[in-house]
C-alpha cells in the first residue's frame, strides 16, 4: 500500500449521514459504510469469500473493492447471488443442460452436484440485509414496477455514470442486469440526469421477472432455524422486540447475537434511566 496516498471514498449523494446500522448502509448504498467494513474485516478476507462464493476474476486486496473498483463479470455476480439464494450452496453454472438426438436417445446430460459453502443461517441474514434494500432502500423502484414476491437484491452505479448493476434473485432464480456502452461512455436521461443502477438496471430486472413469474406460485426463501427478527434503531444501533417508530427497521439475526444485543440494550438503557436520575451506581 502507497503510504502517501489517502484514498477518500465518498457518498454518491455527497451527503454524510455519521453512524449509521450496517443493514441501514446496505439498504440505502451508503459508500463510507462499506469502506469501513473492508478496513475491519480486511480486503483478503472479502476476496476468500468472493472465491467461495463464485468469483474467479482477478481481485487485488484494496479498499476501493468495497466500492466495485474492480471488474466482475454479469456471469460470475449471476453466480453469487444463484449461492446466495440456495442458502450457501454452490453450484457451478453450465450452458447445455442435455443433448438429444432425433430419437430422442440421451448423448450428453450434465450432471450438477453441489457444495454447500456457507452456513444457511449466515447466508439467511444476508437475504434479510438485502430485502431491505428491495423494500426500503435503493430497489424500491422493484415493488414500484410491480414485482410482490421475495426478493433480494443490489442496485449498482459507478461514479461517471458509466455502469448500471441490478443484481438479485428470487427462490429460484437469479438475474443480473448490466447497463452500460460498448465504449465505455457515460449514460445521461435526455433530461440530464445520469442513469444509475435504480432507474438503468433495476426497472428492465423488475419488467423481466414480472414475465418471467407470471402465472407461477410465488414462494419465499426457506428460513432455517436459530434465527430471530428483532427492530434496530437504524442509526444508533438499539434493538426492540417492536418497532418504536418509522427509523426502526427489522433485522434478521443467529438467535445468540440477538439475545446478546437485547441484552446489551437493556443495560445501557437502564444505565441511561439511572444516569438521568442523578443516582449515584455503586
Amino acid at each position: 500500500i502507497d503510504k502517501k496516498r489517502t484514498w477518500s471514498p465518498k457518498n454518491f449523494d455527497k451527503k454524510f449521514r455519521g453512524p449509521v446500522t450496517l443493514k441501514y448502509g446496505l439498504m440505502k448504498s451508503i459508500n463510507t459504510i462499506s469502506a469501513q467494513l473492508i478496513d475491519i474485516v480486511r480486503p483478503e478476507a472479502v476476496i476468500q469469500t468472493a472465491r467461495r462464493l463464485g468469483v474467479k476474476s482477478k481481485l487485488e486486496p484494496f479498499l476501493a473493492l468495497s466500492l466495485g473498483a474492480q471488474p466482475v463479470a454479469p456471469i460470475e455476480m449471476a453466480k453469487v447471488y444463484s449461492t446466495i439464494a440456495r442458502g450457501g450452496g454452490f453450484l457451478e453454472h453450465h450452458a447445455l443442460e442435455r443433448i438429444e438426438s432425433h430419437q430422442r436417445e440421451v448423448m450428453f446430460e450434465h450432471l450438477a452436484t453441489g457444495e454447500s459453502r456457507f452456513a444457511s443461517e449466515t447466508i439467511y441474514v444476508l437475504i434479510d440485509m438485502l430485502r431491505g434494500v428491495i423494500d426500503n432502500g435503493t430497489g424500491t423502484t422493484i415493488r414500484r414496477r410491480g414485482f410482490k414476491g421475495d426478493v433480494f437484491g443490489k442496485t449498482g452505479t459507478s461514479s461517471d455514470y458509466k455502469d448500471s448493476w441490478f443484481c438479485g434473485a428470487i427462490p429460484g432464480m437469479a438475474v443480473v442486469i448490466w447497463v452500460g456502452y460498448d465504449d465505455n461512455r457515460s449514460m445521461y436521461f435526455t433530461h440530464g440526469s445520469g442513469v444509475t443502477g435504480a432507474s438503468g438496471a433495476a426497472p428492465i430486472w423488475a419488467d423481466f421477472l414480472i414475465r418471467a413469474t407470471a402465472g407461477e406460485p410465488l414462494h419465499n426463501f426457506p428460513r432455517p432455524g436459530g434465527l430471530k427478527t428483532l427492530f434496530m434503531h437504524q442509526t444508533t444501533g438499539e434493538v426492540s422486540e417492536l418497532p418504536k417508530d418509522d427509523e426502526w427497521i427489522s433485522v434478521t439475526l443467529k438467535s445468540g447475537d440477538a439475545t446478546r444485543l437485547l441484552e446489551e440494550s437493556i443495560q445501557k438503557a437502564l444505565a441511561d434511566s439511572v444516569s438521568a436520575d442523578s443516582l449515584e451506581v455503586r
